[in-house]
């Protein structure tokens, strides 16, 4: 019976043993699991039947009981990574503004954002390693300035947003103004133009009509020689 000092804890429990096994195949992911199960000291560890890796540790006092339960087959989808397209879904400040935490800490999430970033460019570059969703941070209380800048600090946002808080709140009501991005890269600094979803504001009469009309940036010399009335 080993000592409440040897007990192993829930992080060494979850460790990943990084075994790979087909379906079906995993006797050898077992024996691993189990032998890991013998270091660190479980109170019961066997195969059973049918294969499955079953250790216990045995609570010092009342309580409830707890299992976890994992499979240990790799399932391998066979795609060509070149033809993937979406979005890994990747946010971690996100997930830390939604949740209140992060099991292993901000530093280390955004620690594996390069190599996503990389993997992505080299082998499927129609797949996006981030994104950034502003919901999880306007419930948390977040300025626009914050939910268009999660990452980091961003001084020149917050100029932007002042400068653009005083034209609009001056607005005469016969007046339109249409902010344009030409490229993306506030959601990423560190590098050069991203061909992300950009900035784009209208404001002034019907401008929910006009937005309506502009998706990319090949739409906005048509429309706003449409709205001055130019070539009709």
């Amino acid at each position: 019976m080993p000592t409440a000092k040897s007990k192993p804890t829930i992080e060494e429990v979850l460790h990943h043993w990084g075994a790979r096994a087909m379906p079906f195949c995993e006797g050898a992911v077992a024996e691993r699991v189990v032998a890991q199960m013998r270091a660190l000291d479980f109170d019961t560890v066997e195969i059973d039947a049918a294969g499955n890796a079953v250790g216990v540790i045995e609570g010092s006092a009342a309580g409830p009981t707890v299992l976890y339960d994992a499979h240990m087959d790799t399932v391998d989808v066979v795609l060509d990574p070149a033809s993937l397209s979406g979005t890994l879904g990747y946010d971690p400040v996100g997930a830390l503004a939604d949740d209140g935490v992060l099991e292993h800490g901000l530093d280390r999430a955004l620690s594996v954002l390069p190599d996503m970033v990389a993997w992505t460019a080299a082998n499927a570059p129609d797949v996006g390693a981030l994104n950034v969703s502003s919901i999880p941070y306007s419930f948390a209380g977040a300025t626009a300035v914050q939910e268009l800048s999660p990452l980091a600090g961003h001084p020149a946002l917050e100029r932007v947003d002042a400068f653009l808080t005083g034209v609009l709140t001056t607005l005469p009501a016969d007046h339109l103004v249409f902010v344009v991005s030409d490229h993306g890269n506030i959601e990423d600094t560190r590098g050069g133009h991203t061909r992300n979803p950009a900035l784009g504001l209208i404001a002034g009469p019907d401008a929910a009509e006009r937005a309506g009309g502009v998706e990319t940036l090949m739409d906005v010399t048509p429309a706003v020689l449409g709205w001055l009335g130019v070539g009709t």
